[in-house]
């Protein structure tokens, strides 16, 4: 898979990181968050598949999958972005539809049931928001933030947060604190 780094490298500058400056990449995110792109390969399995995998009721190679090369981080999105098409594919079920805007005209986002993510060897959960078919899928901040990826926009790809050591690290945040 594209975006992995090689034992004991270090990405060579410009990380940017899916939070804002000061937070969780120890100052190495950006104020705002102006778009950084990059591309990396992912798989996505439907949770419902990999339910009815693990209950017994369908073989593992039965369970609907997509794995995708280049596709493009854009941190202007939250979520990942599949198109209808792929939506289909995986049979994923409409969870429930939103106001948002996208490129600054407001409309009605569909959200569908939560896919197995997987990019670079760890795996989330995530919501998907639907696309137009003539759109390239997307990942957006959420996932990256659960994986505690970042771009390094000299390499174009992702890397595991440099400022955990290179080992993905969830941080917890009280609210009390």
């Amino acid at each position: 898979m594209q975006g992995q780094k090689a034992e004991g490298s270090r990405p060579r500058s410009c990380i940017y990181s899916p939070f804002p400056r000061g937070k969780g990449a120890g100052g190495l995110g950006f104020a705002g968050f102006v778009m950084r792109r990059a591309t990396v390969d992912i798989r996505v399995v439907g949770l419902f598949d990999l339910h009815e995998v693990d209950r017994g009721h369908i073989a593992a190679e039965a369970a609907r999958s997509l794995a995708i090369a280049d596709v493009e981080v854009d941190l202007e999105e939250l979520r990942l972005c599949l198109p209808s098409r792929m939506i289909r594919h995986l049979g994923l079920a409409h969870l429930h539809t939103r106001r948002g805007s996208y490129e600054g005209v407001l409309r009605e986002e569909v959200v569908y049931d939560a896919v197995r993510l997987t990019i670079l060897g760890d795996f989330c959960t995530t919501d998907v928001l639907e696309i137009p078919d003539d759109r390239p899928p997307t990942v957006g901040r959420l996932p990256l933030l659960q994986l505690d990826l970042v771009v390094d926009e000299d390499r174009r790809t992702l890397v595991v947060n440099p400022a955990h050591g290179g080992v993905p690290t969830l941080e917890c945040y009280s609210a009390g604190g």
